[in-house]
């Protein structure tokens, strides 16, 4: 493939985007989406077909079953929301108050200063909701499955039963134990431990004055950071479906997306201030 095909690739799957700015993920990357399991009324709300889970079909000699073994890296993408640098805020403000007041300006400063904008402004204070509201910019950054998660390694012999030539390997089975275990590892290790992650809601309106300066929006958001504490939602697991059949082993996995998705999330998918991201993005 060519790098333009590559690069068209990686923008549909979400591969070459390590940062979103002012998107959701969902609305932006539409290949190899696994929604989380309890998103059964999906089809109906959003009209678009959603799935959790993405397998393979393969078979093998059951001569080679003594010494067969799988080995399933998962595959795929996660993001979590963090907050908005001073410069990515500030940027998004100027384009925002560029289109409201027909001005070509370049800095929060020139707003700032400018007395007819000042008093527009001024104009609809204490109003609930305004035209002039600056949200707080959405930001999501990316993990990858492949890189954080070992792979799963199987042997076959010690998942099919010799006498009923069957055998499965379910969501519970010790080595999606380990998955889990590795899971919440990414979690603490990469999610928690980001000082930008989108631990706190900010609720409260962004003003002018609040993005004068750098020091102005860290104080701005260290004061607005609700105690409501955002959770990470992610879980996912492998399961597989053995049986043999005229000395032939069918070999059925799966990848499932085993995040429980919390009532009334799906119906908020397309809100503006999207929080948690339980999909799995380029599943394979």
């Amino acid at each position: 493939m060519n790098e333009q095909l590559w690069q068209y690739i990686g923008k549909l799957t979400g591969e070459e985007i390590p940062r979103i700015e002012g998107k959701v993920p969902e609305d932006l990357f539409i290949v190899g989406q696994l929604a989380p399991a309890s998103t059964n009324m999906a089809s109906y709300i959003t009209s678009r077909v959603i799935i959790n889970g993405i397998g393979v079909n393969f078979n093998i000699p059951v001569e080679d079953i003594p010494n067969a073994v799988l080995t399933v890296q998962p595959c795929g993408n996660w993001f979590y929301r963090v907050y908005p640098s001073y410069t990515e805020q500030c940027q998004a403000t100027i384009r925002q108050y560029n289109k409201l007041f027909d001005r070509a300006y370049t800095t929060i400063g020139q707003f700032w200063s400018d007395t007819e904008v000042k008093e527009k402004i001024a104009s609809v204070e204490g109003k609930k909701s305004n035209s002039y509201d600056i949200p707080l910019l959405q930001i999501y950054k990316r993990v990858s499955i492949e890189q954080e998660c070992s792979a799963l390694v199987f042997k076959v012999a010690d998942l099919v039963d010799p006498e009923n030539q069957m055998g499965i390997v379910d969501d519970l089975d010790p080595i999606n134990q380990e998955l889990f275990r590795q899971i919440q590892d990414i979690i603490a290790q990469k999610v928690l431990t980001d000082p930008h992650y989108y631990k706190y809601d900010v609720k409260s309106r962004i003003t002018l004055g609040d993005l004068v300066t750098e020091e102005k929006w860290n104080a701005f958001l260290q004061r607005e950071k609700k105690e409501v504490v955002n959770t990470v939602n992610w879980n996912m697991a492998v399961t597989g479906e053995f049986k043999v059949k005229n000395r032939i082993l069918s070999i059925g996995l799966k990848l499932i997306n085993k995040a429980e998705q919390v009532e009334g999330e799906l119906l908020k998918k397309r809100h503006k201030d999207h929080v948690k991201i339980s999909t799995i993005f380029n599943a394979r």
